[in-house]
């Protein structure tokens, strides 16, 4: 079976430049490497070794091949880029990698994890789906305190409660069926696509997981970044553990 995985790092980046970020989300740097190089090394050491990064012309697509390709190359892959000469959401530009192979792993340059995305494609396998969802439990605050009754009695009042949701980690594996149902032409989302594929009667699986996950989206997420790299280094060493960084420090 053939496999090739997709960093996505072709998005606008609005909310970092909102929150008084200065470069493109995929370039910045998380303990001394962008997330950009942590997604495409994260590839490599899960045995991937065919990395497409989808792109828009510019800084990123110039980081990519000038910094990222000869690291593929290094650990005997290959890297190309696919440029999005017009926006196709956050899961559009799949459906133009259709017929390069048999099963694509995604994930999102914005995204840090310690998840090995050679596990995610396990079961995949393994459970024969169309799509392959990695999955966990965050926790959202509400910020209003929350009433319980019974009829119109107030039996609890709980002060901004903590609750857990189980959500897409936005790490995926797509097989050919998933592949088909991409327009090339229309920009979709990855929660339209499994939806589809839902509808129309395809196997759609989630991967539970607990592995260290970080969505890095502003500028205070850098920080949250750096320190879940450092709180969790055991969990990042299989493929960040030479990372020139804080980590042998906080060791």
């Amino acid at each position: 079976m053939s496999t090739l995985g997709l960093v996505m790092a072709g998005g606008a980046g609005s909310r970092m430049q909102q929150s008084g970020g200065t470069r493109p989300k995929p370039l910045v740097e998380v303990q001394g490497r962008t997330l950009l190089e942590h997604n495409v090394r994260a590839m490599l050491a899960a045995g991937v070794k065919r990395v497409v990064v989808s792109v828009r012309v510019g800084e990123v697509s110039e980081y990519a091949a000038q910094h990222c390709r000869p690291i593929a190359v290094a650990a005997g892959g290959t890297l190309d880029l696919l440029i999005e000469s017009k926006p196709l959401g956050n899961i559009g530009c799949l459906g133009l990698l259709s017929g390069s192979a048999d099963t694509i792993v995604v994930t999102y340059a914005d995204n840090l994890t310690a998840l090995n995305p050679a596990d995610l494609m396990q079961q995949h396998a393994e459970t024969k789906a169309d799509l392959t969802l990695a999955a966990h439990w965050h926790p959202f605050q509400m910020p209003f305190g929350e009433l319980h009754l019974d009829g119109t009695r107030v039996t609890a009042y709980t002060e901004k409660p903590i609750t857990k949701s189980l959500v897409c980690s936005a790490i995926c594996v797509a097989g050919p069926e998933a592949l088909a149902a991409i327009p090339t032409d229309q920009a979709t989302g990855l929660s339209e696509l499994a939806r589809q594929l839902i509808t129309a009667g395809h196997v759609v699986e989630a991967f539970p997981h607990e592995a260290a996950w970080i969505d890095v989206n502003d500028v205070a997420s850098i920080a949250r970044a750096e320190q879940l790299m450092i709180d969790c280094r055991e969990q990042f060493a299989w493929f960040a553990g030479d990372c020139p960084s804080k980590l042998t420090e906080a060791a």
